[in-house]
């Protein structure tokens, strides 16, 4: 099975066509037509990682973050990026990233948040009118090939549901931890946030959108401080930055992976009790004005769930080879 295969998988989820202009999204590093001997997933592609992959025997690597993402003109060890890439080359290793195409997905980065959170009544938070159907079709995937992008049917109502079986299924045997107040086992792996014990994406399969961020309800009311332990433990106990709130209850709630200040003005369009993202700056904390609670649970807390998509999207193609998530902790911030 070639890389470009694998490639095709990730791709018939989150289409190429929906990163951003700016993005640098797809095969960063070797060449699409190698034989993969395994998979290695991480959040972000460094030193330690390529040498886990070399011992692994693993010569995808398939991460979030482009490795490649300014313009590289010189390949001289001038930086570690360059360093890498020659590294990648002389080990014939293969680098590919889903970055804005999996963030703009609605089970992609954001919906994950969501599922965590056992979100429902989910909708895109800002839509990219650009990119959605119309109401009531089903996203068409889209497949990278070598001759072109080839459109596939939209998926139907029993693959649909074949795919929520597949998303409920744990990893491996051992996935069956002790859960917390919203069912969510805790997480042994380093940097990998825990899942929800009954997870489903058909909730966020429909409408059918395109866009950054999620908004949805809490089953039923949560008292604040419950609701923020509980973000804790989801999130792997990262040290949360976030704003005084009046009301006594949380009920909706508004997410976004990575990067999601922009957002803050789409959350209280949505009436969204508290707003959860990475990256909030000192003034943009002051921009919800007291109507909101905004937690900062970090850039890579916030988006390392997504590495169990892809293993998801990849394990239920029983494919030749193993796949792996990366056991090193590649958040370049760390806490005293």
């Amino acid at each position: 099975m070639t890389a470009q295969e694998v490639a095709d998988i990730i791709e018939s989820w989150a289409p190429l066509s929906l990163q951003e202009p700016w993005d640098n999204a797809g095969f960063c590093v070797g060449l699409p037509q190698t034989q993969v001997t395994g998979v290695l997933l991480c959040l972000d592609v460094t030193p330690s990682v390529l040498e886990e992959a070399m011992a692994l025997g693993a010569n995808l690597i398939i991460s979030h973050h482009p490795l490649i993402f300014h313009g590289v003109k010189k390949l001289c060890g001038q930086d570690e990026v360059a360093r890498m890439v020659v590294t990648a080359l002389k080990n014939e290793l293969v680098i590919y990233a889903a970055h804005t195409n999996a963030d703009k997905v609605k089970t992609g980065v954001s919906g994950y948040m969501a599922l965590m959170l056992g979100l429902e009544d989910t909708e895109i938070l800002c839509a990219d009118a650009a990119h959605n159907l119309s109401a009531g079709r089903s996203l068409e995937t889209v497949s990278k090939t070598a001759s072109g992008i080839a459109l596939i049917a939209p998926k139907t109502a029993s693959e649909t549901a074949s795919e929520t079986a597949s998303e409920t299924a744990p990893e491996t045997a051992s996935e069956t931890a002790p859960k917390t107040a919203l069912g969510t086992p805790q997480e042994t792996a380093p940097g990998i946030a825990p899942e929800t014990a009954s997870e489903t994406i058909s909730a966020l399969d429909s409408p059918p959108q395109v866009g950054y961020g999620i908004v949805g309800n809490l089953p039923k009311p949560q008292k604040v401080k419950e609701f923020l332990k509980d973000v804790k433990i989801i999130f792997n106990y990262p040290p949360m930055r976030i704003t005084s709130f009046t009301l006594p209850f949380i009920r909706r709630v508004a997410v976004c992976g990575g990067s999601g200040a922009h957002l803050i003005p789409k959350a209280l369009e949505a009436s969204a009790d508290v707003f959860i993202s990475g990256d909030i700056s000192y003034h943009h904390f002051f921009s919800a004005e007291g109507k909101m609670m905004i937690i900062d649970v970090g850039h890579y807390e916030s988006e390392v769930g997504v590495l169990r998509k892809f293993y998801r999207l990849l394990y239920e193609k029983r494919l030749p080879f193993e796949i792996s998530k990366t056991k090193k902790d590649t958040n370049p911030i760390h806490y005293l």
